[in-house]
C-alpha cells in the first residue's frame, strides 16, 4: 500500500516537472539556479480576420494558462468560445489602461501562468504588450512566443517590392503638417514605410501623398485574409482613384507600403 501511494506520488512530481520544464532541457537547473521561476508569460499570436490561421500552438498555450491579458475581452472570449478554450482569469489591457493595471499583471505573472493576447496580430506591434514582456523578464518569469498572423508581414509578401530594409510607423499622424513632415522624412531615408490607416482617413492621407509624391509607388491593402480582402498597387493618383470607385473601397483597416526606396 505505502508503495503504490509512493509511485504515485512519485509519477505526479514527475508529470509536473515534465509539464513545466520539458520544453527545455536544461529549463529545469535554469530554474533551480533561481534564473527563472516555474510560471511563463505566453506572447500569442492571434488571427487577423481568418479564423484558420489560429495555430495549434496558440491553442494548447491559451488552454496552458491561468489568467490571459485581453485587448479587447468582448472580441477575445469570442475566440476562446470558437476554440473550445475553457473559461479563465481575465485582465483587460491596452493603450487607455495599461499604465494602471500593470501593477497587478506583476503580481498575477508571479503566481501562475499568463498569456498575452490582441484583438488580432502579434502582441507588441502597435500595442502596449512590451511593458509585460519587460515586466516578466524583470520578475524572472521565463517568456514564450508564439508566432501568428501579421498585417505588416503580411502586406510585405502580398506587394510585390523588393523590400530588404523597411520602417513600420503604425497609424499615421493626423495633422497634415505631420504627415507631410514624414513623407518627406522617408523620402530622404530612401526606405520603405509601412502604415496603418483607418477607413475614416485613407482617402485624406492618400490624396496628401499624392500632392507630395505623386511618381512614388504605393501598395494599398485592406481586410487581410477575410472574404473581402483586396488590395491595390500603383501611383498615388492610382490608389485614389480605386479608393473612389467603389464606396466598398474604403471600408475596413488599411495597411499599406510608400516605396520610398525604389527609383523613380
Amino acid at each position: 500500500m505505502k508503495l503504490t501511494i509512493f509511485l504515485l506520488f512519485t509519477l505526479c512530481i514527475f508529470t509536473f516537472i515534465s509539464r513545466r520544464f520539458g520544453r527545455d532541457p536544461d529549463l529545469f537547473e535554469k530554474r533551480a539556479s533561481g534564473l527563472y521561476t516555474t510560471f511563463m508569460l505566453y506572447v500569442i499570436g492571434t488571427p487577423i480576420g481568418n479564423l484558420q490561421d489560429m495555430s495549434p500552438r496558440a491553442v494548447e498555450a491559451l488552454k496552458k494558462a491561468n489568467t490571459i491579458l485581453m485587448e479587447s475581452p468582448q472580441d477575445s472570449l469570442r475566440l476562446l468560445s470558437i476554440f473550445h478554450i475553457p473559461k479563465k482569469g481575465v485582465i483587460k489591457y491596452n493603450d487607455a489602461n495599461a499604465k494602471g493595471v500593470l501593477p497587478k499583471i506583476r503580481e498575477v505573472l508571479q503566481i501562475e501562468d499568463v498569456a498575452l493576447i490582441t484583438s488580432a496580430g502579434m502582441p507588441g506591434v502597435s500595442d502596449p504588450g512590451f511593458h509585460v514582456v519587460k515586466a516578466a523578464r524583470e520578475l524572472g518569469i521565463e517568456v514564450q512566443v508564439i508566432p501568428g498572423p501579421s498585417a505588416v508581414t503580411s502586406a510585405i509578401a502580398l506587394c510585390g517590392m523588393p523590400i530588404y530594409d523597411f520602417s513600420f510607423v503604425a497609424f499615421l499622424p493626423r495633422t497634415e503638417g505631420k504627415l507631410k513632415k514624414l513623407f518627406q522624412e522617408y523620402k530622404e531615408r530612401e526606405q520603405a514605410m509601412i502604415f496603418f490607416e483607418s477607413p475614416f482617413r485613407i482617402q485624406k492621407s492618400m490624396k496628401l501623398l499624392e500632392t507630395t509624391f505623386p511618381e512614388i509607388s504605393v501598395f494599398l491593402a485592406k481586410e487581410l485574409t477575410k472574404k473581402f480582402e483586396s488590395s491595390v498597387y500603383g501611383t498615388p493618383k492610382e490608389i485614389n482613384m480605386w479608393l473612389s470607385e467603389k464606396k466598398e473601397h474604403t471600408k475596413g483597416e488599411f495597411v499599406g507600403i510608400v516605396g520610398f526606396h525604389l527609383k523613380s
